[in-house]
């Protein structure tokens, strides 16, 4: 991965979006990693593999007994129910 510092992306930007078309740039501050600039194909493909992970972990935590919200918040209201009653 490229890097640049944070300085120079006023002249050098051009640089940064050619290089970031081919692969995330990383961009650093006072020496820090700090920021990645990368394409929209490459960022649409990591927000993608992201939605996956998740869904994965989703239905994972389904199979192993989570009841989800609408569960939760109805046994919630029944509790506060029998709590007051």
């Amino acid at each position: 991965m490229k890097s640049f510092a944070a300085s120079e992306i006023k002249t050098r930007l051009g640089d940064m979006f050619m290089s970031a078309a081919r692969e995330p740039v990383q961009i650093t501050k006072r020496g820090k990693e700090a920021f990645v600039l990368m394409s929209e194909e490459q960022f649409r493909r990591f927000e993608a593999m992201e939605d996956s992970l998740w869904a994965a972990r989703a239905a994972e935590a389904m199979k192993s007994g989570f009841i989800g919200p609408d569960k939760a918040e109805s046994l919630l209201q029944d509790l506060l129910a029998q709590k007051s009653a």
